[in-house]
């Protein structure tokens, strides 16, 4: 008995910590993009931050694509059309590979980036899969 609920007790933390994670990334990436609040249909796939003396953040996302637009909002983007992999364009290669056809940038104003930085968002022909970069010099 003993050990049935501690096994409960176990698998009951586990899914705490893996809820918590994952409002936790959706948070991360509306503080990234300057956006309210993230998609609900957004999911974090994998971030990852190399020590260094400069910001740097790089995650991979998947999103319902009636909501990638949502990701927009916070900055005012330039789009550009590529043709890539979405491993070949930014340093990590982070999350599953995909075909990147869309590139949205932007070097936000000294207001945030005091020194300089800028945001990328590398998205795939459907904008469900995504590569988000974020820079702070």
């Amino acid at each position: 008995m003993k050990k049935i609920l501690g096994l409960g007790l176990f698998l009951l933390l586990v899914s705490f910590l893996f809820i918590y994670d994952s409002f936790r990334g959706q948070e991360r990436i509306a503080s990234m993009l300057d956006i309210k609040m993230s998609p609900a249909s957004l999911r974090v796939v994998d971030c990852e931050s190399p020590f260094a003396t400069d910001v740097l953040v790089t995650c991979a996302i998947e999103v319902d694509s009636v909501d990638f637009t949502m990701l927009l909002e916070g900055y005012s983007y330039k789009k550009r059309a590529i043709s890539a992999s979405s491993y070949s364009v930014v340093g990590p290669n982070i999350g599953k590979e995909f075909e990147v056809t869309e590139e949205f940038s932007v070097e936000p104003d000294n207001r945030k980036f005091k020194n300089g930085g800028r945001v990328q968002i590398f998205t795939d022909k459907q904008k469900k899969r995504a590569i988000i970069d974020y820079y702070i010099e």
